[in-house]
Order: C-alpha cells, then sequence, then structure tokens
C-alpha cells in the first residue's frame, strides 16, 4: 500500500505493520525503476536531474536499493 504525500512516498507493510518513507529524490527513484533500469542508467538520469556527482550518487542509490531490497520493497 502506498499514498503519495506531497512530495514525499509513503507506503505501508500491513503484514509488519512498518510503514516507510521516501522523500522527493527517493520518490524519483521509486518512479525510475518502475520499469527496469541499471544502476549506471538509473545515476544518469538522476545527475542530469540534480547537482551530484557521480561517485556519490552510486553510492546513494545503491544504499537506497539495499535498503529497499532488505525491507522486501523492490520485486
Amino acid at each position: 500500500m502506498a499514498s503519495a504525500v506531497d512530495n514525499e512516498l509513503v507506503m505501508m507493510d500491513i503484514e509488519r505493520g512498518v510503514y516507510y518513507s521516501l522523500d522527493q529524490i527517493g520518490t524519483d527513484i521509486w518512479n525510475r525503476i518502475a520499469e527496469p533500469v541499471t544502476v549506471a542508467d538509473l545515476c544518469a538520469q538522476l545527475m542530469q536531474q540534480y547537482e551530484v556527482d557521480p561517485a556519490t550518487c552510486e553510492a546513494d542509490v545503491l544504499a537506497l536499493l539495499n535498503d529497499m531490497a532488505h525491507n522486501g520493497l523492490l520485486g
């Protein structure tokens, strides 16, 4: 279950009673991974949208994706 609130996305895992919140950039990433995309392509897209260097972008994207995977948010 997910809902947009302002520029953020709030998701609820009803079975575990846990909610997750993504800020504006996290929500942007969530929307961009709706279709399969490589981390390199995702970072290239994000670097066009935001002021971020390649190393920071990759590290932050991987951290978010790993956290999402750890919490069962990625299918």
